[in-house]
């Protein structure tokens, strides 16, 4: 499967980096590595240059989709102390106000820019971004962001990792500080980032919810920014959340490097208490990247794709499952490449990617069931399981995060370009307004 071109600077970096750091292992040249597909095999590309991961269906029913944005030309240098510079490999970055919110329409596929002027972070112009909306929703007509890559602990800069609500007069507004709530709540991981790496955010019972990838938990900010922890987890990597209904919050773990499919499971997530249940049997298909309510309240769940076992081959392609009664998985679509978010509008589902492409599937509950091959086995054996994780009840300061080395969390950051670098990067850029 060739990898396709993509029009935006932001995403074309955005999938390079993606595919760099895909974990790979040692196998004879001669065995086949992965299940080829030509393409998605359901559903329409009706967009391009949207890589993403995370987006919304807005109150208008159109997606609505968080850019990453690179730096440009003339953007400001910000020169790292010598400390970071020798971390990181690099002694400046490029800080601007580039990422944005885009707007697909669902009927022609049009993009356009929906709210601008949120921070962007490269290391040269044009390269990739290393601060982006993670994440997007409404609440009513209000749209807010979650951002990642935002300014780090003891940079006094008004770009810290939070939520942001996109106001009248088209600016930001900081709605709640994850920076803060970082600093005052440290995990134990070795290797978290001072900030963590928010991924996803949700909505329930007029909280947001919002899950942490680097510091493996998930938090509840009110509108007004009051943040406490929901649940904790060992070294799971959580990613995707579906949090509406009466029921349990649903959370997809990716899982830690090198990402095999019994450490990825979805998880039940009691509301409010926090008590947490992997959901026995869905440890079948590794990177679990999203989960959603779809048509009938059914369950779906986005696999990323499988775990990478040819260190020169392209990015396995990901699927879109659904979950069933009977604990086993219906696979619905395969063949997508490098898919991060699942949104529905009625029996229609939008997919969205790192490179950039949107599918639409339509008719999502008459699917027939795919029968295929099963991934291959992995040349290397397995670490030990993932002990079942459980949440604490309320919050907890500083919060119990278990004894996981962290290992994976910091790949996956990196596979979603969500980078320690990002959040040491955002020196100096300012909230301003921004432009439909």
């Amino acid at each position: 499967m060739n990898r396709r071109r993509i029009g935006a600077a932001a995403a074309a970096a955005l999938a390079a980096v993606a595919l760099a750091v895909v974990p790979a292992f040692a196998q004879d040249p001669g065995e086949p590595t992965l299940i080829s597909y030509e393409g998605p095999s359901a559903g329409t590309t009706i967009a391009s240059g949207v890589s993403t991961t995370g987006a919304v269906i807005g109150p208008d029913g159109a997606l609505y989709a968080g850019v990453g944005g690179s730096a440009l030309a003339g953007d400001e240098v910000v020169t790292f102390p010598p400390e970071l510079a020798e971390a990181f490999g690099i002694e400046s970055v490029l800080v601007g106000l580039h990422s944005k919110v885009v707007r697909v329409d669902p009927e022609t596929g049009e993009v356009t820019d929906y709210a601008t002027g949120l921070l962007s972070v490269s290391d040269v112009a044009g390269g990739e971004p290393f601060a982006a909306p993670a994440d997007v929703i409404f609440v009513g007509d209000t749209l807010y962001i979650l951002l990642t890559g935002g300014a780090p602990p003891g940079v006094d800069v008004p770009w810290p990792n939070g939520v942001y609500r996109f106001e009248d007069d088209e600016s930001w507004t900081l709605v709640a500080d994850i920076r803060q709530f970082a600093v005052d709540n440290p995990v134990a991981f070795d290797d978290a980032g001072p900030d963590g790496n928010p991924f996803a955010i949700d909505f329930r019972d007029g909280s947001f919810i919002i899950s942490d990838g680097n510091h493996n938990r998930i938090l509840r900010s009110t509108l007004d920014g009051v943040i406490d922890e929901l649940a904790a987890f060992d070294n799971v990597v959580p990613t995707g959340l579906a949090a509406g209904g009466p029921g349990p919050i649903l959370n997809t773990w990716f899982s830690p490097a090198p990402h095999f499919a019994e450490d990825s499971y979805v998880a039940s997530i009691a509301y409010p208490t926090g008590v947490t249940t992997p959901l026995e049997g869905s440890n079948v298909y590794a990177q679990l990247i999203d989960v959603e309510f779809g048509p009938g309240g059914a369950v779906y769940v986005l696999q990323m794709g499988d775990q990478q076992v040819d260190e020169a081959g392209p990015p396995p392609p990901g699927r879109l499952l659904r979950w069933n009664a009977d604990a086993t998985f219906d696979v619905l679509v395969n063949g997508i490449t490098l898919p991060t978010s699942v949104n529905f509008s009625g029996d229609t589902a939008y997919i969205t990617s790192l490179t950039g492409d949107v599918l639409q599937v339509e008719g999502v509950s008459a699917l027939t069931p795919i029968e295929e091959a099963p991934a291959p086995e992995p040349t290397v054996a397995p670490p030990a399981p993932v002990p079942t994780a459980t949440a604490p009840v309320g919050p907890i300061s500083p919060p119990n995060t278990g004894t996981g080395d962290g290992a994976g969390a910091q790949s996956y950051a990196a596979l979603v370009l969500l980078l320690a670098l990002a959040g040491t990067a955002a020196v100096g850029a300012g909230v301003v307004a921004a432009r439909r």
